[in-house]
């Protein structure tokens, strides 16, 4: 157990872009004001009330610009030619610390500007609120280090593409897989499953994708895609969104636009978005696949 939690307190955590200081400045205001609101006496007095909310928003302020005087004052410090820092949770921790106190001396001249205060001593209103701002970072520092596990998973994965880029794709394989029949025109066609790179739903039908003799076709069949999604082998066909299903051997990069992900295919430069509910399942089927 000790071990693990040193290895948790080291761990290296994401670097934090000067564009996304604003949006996590919020994020951290809304965790923020769930809490506030949660241990809310809304059964006092109206002048009570009135005054407890006076101090939401002083507290919130506060809190917001505390992050934005920090982290930029870390992002104008900060000297690129010494490579990147590692944001391990010691690291966070101390920003933390520094973030929170920022906090509370703002929040104190504030409250004694507007006479809202009273003969209130900062020491005491420190250590009385810090509780629940530890409560506010641990849940923070939740949603951090899970979206650092994606990101880890993402670049994992990135990594096993890149390593078998150059793998033969287009093999036969009659002699060690069952052929899908799949009726379309008024025929059937015999298609390989390894021969198929991926299928999209288009209205009622799929088109199905795959290789014919090394050349890429599209075929159109009326099924849906959950059954279809049964009758393929996993691995290495995974679904990745409500319409997409994508064999992952054909898989060249996976990408990241703000808070979307998206799949590229080595076939005609094909791009597919990854849901939200399946994106850990297919970043961890490429250990299995190659």
């Amino acid at each position: 157990m000790i071990k693990l939690l040193q290895n948790y307190w080291n761990r290296p955590m994401p670097q934090i872009d000067s564009r996304e200081i604003v949006s996590r400045g919020l994020m951290l205001l809304l965790i923020f004001s769930i809490f506030y609101f949660a241990i809310f006496n809304f059964n006092s007095s109206s002048s009570q009330i009135k005054r407890d909310i006076l101090e939401f928003f002083l507290a919130g302020f506060s809190l917001f610009l505390s992050w934005l005087i920090f982290w930029g004052t870390t992002t104008l410090l900060a000297q690129p030619q010494h490579g990147p820092r590692n944001r391990s949770l010691r690291y966070y921790s101390t920003c933390f610390i520094i973030i929170y106190t920022l906090m509370i001396f703002i929040l104190f001249i504030l409250k004694k500007s507007l006479h809202f205060s009273g003969e209130m001593e900062i020491w005491p209103y420190y250590l009385r609120h810090f509780p629940y701002a530890c409560l506010i970072f641990c849940v923070y520092l939740y949603r951090e280090n899970k979206k650092h596990q994606i990101e880890r998973l993402v670049a994992k994965a990135n990594k096993i593409m890149e390593d078998h880029r150059t793998r033969s794709q287009n093999q036969s394989h009659e002699q060690s897989e069952k052929p899908l029949m799949m009726q379309a025109d008024g025929s059937y066609h015999k298609i390989y499953p390894s021969t198929i790179s991926h299928i999209s739903v288009d209205g009622h039908y799929l088109d199905i994708y795959y290789f014919n003799e090394k050349e890429p076709e599209c075929l159109m069949v009326r099924k849906p895609l959950s059954q279809m999604t049964e009758e393929l082998p996993s691995p290495p066909f995974y679904r990745v969104h409500r319409s997409h299903i994508v064999n992952l051997l054909y898989a060249s990069k996976i990408d990241k636009s703000s808070n979307n992900y998206s799949i590229s295919l080595s076939v005609n430069d094909y791009t597919l978005p990854i849901s939200r509910s399946y994106l850990e399942t297919v970043l961890s089927a490429f250990k299995s696949i190659h």
